[in-house]
C-alpha cells in the first residue's frame, strides 16, 4: 500500500473550514474508498513489473484487485456502480499510454526486460466518484543501481512537474498557469510535457470534466480551451506526462485499440442486435466509465461479440476510443498521476505514488528560483505544523507524489 495522503499533504481529511466548498462527506468516502482500492492495484501492478513478467497478467492484476477492493466498499448501497473507471494500462518502450492488451494480442507484446522504462495507468470509482493513478519506473532500477542518463531525466521530469503542479493546484489559479509551469519545470530536465495530453477535472460518474491542463499545447489547443479559474471543491486527475523527445505523440496502431468510454447522453436507434447488445451491456455495467475488451470476457456476449458490436457504436459516435499513442524510437517518456481534492488550503492528494530518488541518478535538476520558489512551499497550507507529522514526512520524503 502506498503512502496514506497525509505523508505528502498533511492529511487525507478535508478541514472543517472546508467543508462547504469541498464535496460532501458521503462523497468525499467514495472518493476515498475509490482511492484505496487504485493504490492498491497501482502497488500490486509495480510489485509485478519485473523482467520476464507479461503485460496482459498485469493488467489483469490490476483491473482484479481495484474490483477485489471496490466490491467491499459501501457494500450495504446495493444498486450502486463502482469497480474499474479506467482498465489497467502497462505501456513500455515507443508506446506512451493506453497499452492494454486483450488475450489474442498478447504474444505480439514482449514480456518486460531489465531496463525497460513502463508507465502503469489505472483508475477505480466507487458510485461514480473516481480515484485516478499512474507511476512509471524503470525495471530493475535499485538504490544500488539506479537509472541514468535519459531515462533518469525523464523520470525526474515528470516527478518535478507533478510536484510543482500540485502545489499550483489552489483556489484562484487558472489552468493556464498550471499549464504554463509544467512547461519550464520539464525544460529544465531537458524534456517536453506530451503534446495535447490534458489533466482533466473529475466528477460523478464524469472521467474528463469541463476544466482541463492542457500540456505542451498548439494553438488550436490554446483556442479551443477556456481559461479556467481552480475552485475549492474541484477535483482533478492531475495527469502529467513528459518525453525526452519532441513530445508530439504519434498513432501508428501498432498495438489494437482495446479501451472505450461510453459518450455522456450519446443515443442512436442501433441496426445490428450485437450492436444493441453490447450497447446496453456497456450502460448497465460501466456507465460512463472507460472500460476494456477484457471486460467482456466471462460475460453473455463474451469478447468476440462485442468486438462486433463495438464497430456499429463506434460508428455512430456512441463511444470515444482510447487509441495506443506512441513518440519516437529511441526516446523515453514518464507518466504519473495524481487525483486531487481542492481546498481553500490546497489539495488534499488522494493517490499517492511510488517515487523513490534513490533509484534515479539524474544529472539534471531545478535551477530556476521561480521553481524552486515554488518547490519550497508546503503542497497545503498548514500541512506540516504539526511536529510529529512533520517529522513522518521527512521520513517518507519522495515516496510519494
Amino acid at each position: 500500500m502506498p503512502p496514506a495522503p497525509e505523508d505528502t499533504a498533511g492529511s487525507g481529511a478535508v478541514p472543517a473550514s472546508a467543508a462547504e466548498t469541498s464535496p460532501s462527506p458521503d462523497a468525499m468516502a467514495k472518493y476515498h474508498a475509490a482511492a484505496d482500492a487504485a493504490n492498491r492495484a497501482l502497488t500490486a501492478v509495480v510489485a509485478g513489473c519485473v523482467p520476464g513478467a507479461a503485460v496482459l497478467d498485469l493488467c489483469r492484476l490490476g483491473d482484479a484487485t481495484i474490483i477485489e477492493f471496490t466490491k467491499s466498499a459501501f457494500a450495504k448501497s446495493k444498486d450502486i456502480l463502482k469497480g474499474i473507471a479506467f482498465p489497467t494500462c502497462v505501456s513500455s518502450g515507443s508506446a506512451i499510454c493506453h497499452v492494454s492488451p486483450i488475450e489474442q494480442d498478447a504474444s505480439s507484446i514482449p514480456p518486460l526486460a531489465d531496463g525497460d522504462c513502463v508507465r502503469v495507468e489505472l483508475a477505480a470509482h466507487v458510485d461514480g466518484y473516481i480515484a485516478h493513478a499512474a507511476h512509471t519506473l524503470v525495471i530493475g532500477a535499485s538504490t544500488e543501481s539506479p537509472a541514468t542518463g535519459r531515462k533518469a531525466d525523464v523520470l525526474a521530469a515528470g516527478h518535478a512537474c507533478l510536484d510543482v503542479a500540485l502545489r499550483l493546484l489552489r483556489p484562484g489559479k487558472t489552468n493556464w498557469e498550471v499549464t504554463e509551469v509544467i512547461e519550464k519545470t520539464a525544460s529544465e530536465f531537458g524534456c517536453k510535457p506530451v503534446q495535447g495530453m490534458m489533466a482533466h477535472q473529475l466528477d460523478q460518474n464524469v472521467l474528463e470534466g469541463k476544466k482541463r491542463i492542457v500540456m505542451n499545447p498548439t494553438a488550436q489547443h490554446r483556442k479551443e480551451t477556456e481559461t479556467e479559474t481552480i475552485e475549492a471543491g474541484d477535483v482533478f486527475s492531475l495527469d502529467i506526462l513528459v518525453s525526452t523527445g519532441d513530445g508530439i505523440p504519434r498513432n501508428v496502431e501498432t498495438h489494437r485499440t482495446t479501451i472505450f468510454r461510453k459518450l455522456p447522453d450519446a443515443s442512436y436507434a442501433l441496426k445490428t442486435a450485437s450492436a444493441r447488445g453490447v450497447f446496453a451491456a456497456i450502460k448497465k455495467d460501466f456507465g460512463d466509465m472507460g472500460f476494456s475488451l477484457r471486460q467482456f470476457v466471462g460475460t453473455e456476449l463474451g469478447e468476440s461479440k462485442a468486438r462486433l458490436g463495438l464497430v456499429e457504436c463506434l460508428k455512430h459516435d456512441l463511444l470515444t476510443p482510447y487509441r495506443v499513442a506512441y513518440e519516437r524510437e529511441g526516446e523515453h517518456t514518464a507518466h504519473f498521476i495524481a487525483t486531487v481534492v481542492i481546498t481553500p488550503t490546497g489539495p488534499v492528494v488522494l493517490t499517492a505514488s511510488h517515487w523513490d530518488p534513490t533509484k534515479v541518478a539524474s544529472e539534471k535538476s531545478i535551477s530556476l528560483p521561480e521553481l524552486k520558489a515554488i518547490l519550497s512551499s508546503p503542497i497545503r497550507d498548514g500541512a506540516a505544523k504539526n511536529p510529529k507529522k512533520k517529522k513522518k514526512k521527512a521520513q517518507t520524503d519522495g515516496q510519494a507524489a
